[in-house]
């Protein structure tokens, strides 16, 4: 009797001890990948998880570990992997399913990132991250007040939570109670205030408010606690979307392709199958009939010209596509823009000065003279000497490059800059990952930003809207859902909003977008009025460097036609840093009876820079 008791405890012993050593092990392993993660060693950190899943298979922590770094190196494919072993492993865990129902979200496939986040809550009802993300699905579906009751429901179980105060501030913005939202940001703030979603939540109902200035300092703290992700580069580029505005509710269904004015005052857009619409964005009464659209066919790719007289856009059926042009007023008849020859001629362009329109068709470029007709053609390659499928493109605001969507057949499709009918590449700004090909493309005035859809062969796949940056350091952000590739934004001059239809299938509608965060653009423009009442534009560099810069203003009247010719800068001006010059903006006799707006440009010698727009109110 004595020996089974003395074996038993021997034996109960040498488990405690296997267990304690099992333990031992576990923490050994985990302090280990938190160490090697802290000095940024991922070769270490890849290692000690694969040690730690050898021997815990059933522990999903390294799992999770190497899915996430996967997230940070944009390598969501094996993130996701990662995430489904670790549900695999430990199939009781909420963790995984959230972090794959985050995934699935931020690139907009909502249905299936709902049901990984009833997943979630199916094992764990109080998941702070799955109602979260559940809230965060409906404030991005426009259901604000869904979102703000989800919110809610969240903050039952984590009262003090800074993240849910941040989430209750977003919806509040959205539901237009902005003093209310930035008191759910600051007491956020005061929870914990290193942490980076209060301080987003703060600067974005700050900057609805319309305290830029405040919003800029409460960005640059979110931005020094959260430097690194899409929400960072939204907010350093200034592509955070403050708000979306719907347009014109009696041609939700059908409006598409939109352009703005050149003093954006009107938007004209393309509602099928009526036809073209122009509108005022000002007091947005209700649209009136351009032209209409020819049975079978549909409009895309609308461009207003820079004197505000003429739209270009074309025509697209089953079998072919046709470029028309247009005088921007009310019952006009369209004519063609032809090259000799040539069928099949879609994505026409404005150059900045309106005296050339470019054109493609397949893997062929054309630069047509506006006035005589005249053309010349070329042909972009790669780096291997193939020739590059093009789809739209557009005129940079220097009128020296061009920016398009191009693909190598079967291959690769990318977004680059390239020198007018060159033939090269300057440089490659976007990859359409994924299969994704090109849609629609639209540069902002400035040059800073440029806004790209994209689409995929199977309807399964989501389109998308996304900014991706037109000087270096180049990035890139998807900002939503967007159910119609060739529905072509339209950027407004000053390039803090754009015109867009937004949403997925079934949820999409025009809009404005209203654009906040950081201002990168690396030129300021103030207007000020010189003591004889003439206005004059100071302009500032906002970079380190010395940059050489160009201004000019053009005058426009009530119906976005300019006046006139328009005036410049007597020569390029050398700005060094945080220098400033005044240039006095000079109108003739005939510009002043009938203006109603100003527009001065300023670009530096790399064709980026700022656009102003100053309203008649403010010259008196």
């Amino acid at each position: 009797m004595m020996a089974t008791r003395t074996m038993a405890s021997g034996l109960g012993l040498l488990l405690l001890i296997v267990t304690f050593a099992a333990a031992a092990a576990d923490v050994d392993l985990a302090a280990a990948v938190a160490k090697a993660q802290e000095e940024g060693d991922l070769g270490a950190v890849n290692r000690l998880c694969n040690e730690w899943i050898e021997a815990k298979p059933q522990d999903e922590r390294p799992r999770l570990i190497l899915g996430r770094i996967y997230l940070r190196l944009d390598k969501v494919d094996l993130a996701v992997e990662q995430f489904e072993l670790a549900a695999e492993a430990n199939p009781l865990s909420a963790e995984p399913r959230y972090l794959i129902g985050d995934v699935f979200r931020k690139a907009g496939q909502r249905e299936a990132a709902e049901k990984e986040y009833d997943q979630a809550l199916h094992m764990d009802p109080t998941c702070l991250a799955a109602l979260l993300g559940k809230a965060r699905i409906k404030l991005e579906q426009g259901d604000a007040e869904v979102a703000f009751a989800e919110a809610r429901q969240a903050q039952q179980h984590a009262p003090n939570d800074p993240s849910v105060a941040a989430l209750l501030g977003e919806t509040l913005v959205a539901l237009g109670s902005m003093e209310d939202a930035l008191a759910e940001a600051r007491r956020g703030i005061e929870q914990a205030p290193e942490n980076a979603d209060p301080w987003y939540c703060c600067a974005l109902a700050l900057e609805s408010l319309g305290r830029t200035e405040d919003a800029g300092e409460a960005w640059q703290r979110f931005i020094e606690l959260e430097s690194d992700g899409q929400r960072a580069t939204r907010v350093k580029k200034g592509w955070v979307i403050v708000g979306i505005d719907g347009l014109f509710p009696s041609l939700t269904a059908s409006a598409g392709s939109a352009a703005v004015s050149p003093d954006g005052r009107h938007v004209a857009f393309a509602a099928r199958p009526r036809g073209i619409f122009r509108a005022s964005l000002v007091d947005q009464g209700e649209p009136q009939l351009i032209t209409p659209c020819p049975e079978g066919w549909g409009q895309r790719s609308i461009r207003w010209s820079p004197d505000g007289s003429e739209l270009l856009y074309y025509e697209a059926s089953t079998s072919t596509n046709r470029v028309r042009r247009v005088r921007a007023a009310l019952d006009q008849e369209p004519t063609a823009v032809d090259v000799p020859g040539v069928k099949k001629l879609s994505h026409p362009a404005w150059s900045p000065s309106g005296g050339e329109i470019h054109v493609s068709s397949a893997f062929t470029g054309y630069v047509i003279d506006a006035s005589t007709g005249e053309n010349r053609k070329y042909t972009i390659t790669n780096e291997a000497g193939k020739r590059l499928y093009r789809s739209d493109a557009n005129y940079m605001p220097d009128g020296k490059r061009l920016v398009g969507g191009l693909t190598l057949p079967r291959e690769t499709s990318f977004l680059c800059l390239a020198p007018i009918d060159a033939g090269k590449v300057l440089a490659k700004l976007y990859d359409y990952r994924g299969g994704m090909l090109p849609g629609a493309v639209a540069a902002s005035a400035d040059g800073t930003t440029i806004a790209v859809t994209a689409y995929h062969g199977t309807a399964s796949a989501t389109r998308y809207l996304a900014l991706v940056s037109a000087f270096p350091p180049y990035a890139d952000a998807r900002i939503g859902a967007y159910h119609d590739p060739y529905a072509t934004p339209g950027w407004h001059p000053e390039g803090r909003k754009l015109v867009a239809r937004m949403g997925g299938r079934g949820h999409s509608q025009l809009s404005v977008v209203r654009l906040g965060g950081l201002d990168c653009r690396p030129i300021g423009i103030a207007i000020t009025r010189q003591d004889a009442g003439a206005l004059s534009a100071v302009v500032t560099s906002r970079r380190n460097q010395v940059q050489t810069v160009s201004l000019r203003w053009e005058a426009f009247d009530a119906d976005s036609l300019r006046l006139g010719t328009p005036g410049e800068s007597e020569a390029p001006v050398e700005l060094e840093p945080e220098m400033a010059f005044e240039c006095t903006l000079e109108l003739t006799p005939e510009q002043k009876k009938s203006v109603r707006t100003v527009k001065v440009t300023v670009l530096n010698q790399d064709g980026v820079g700022a656009v102003k727009l100053v309203d008649r109110a403010t010259m008196e």
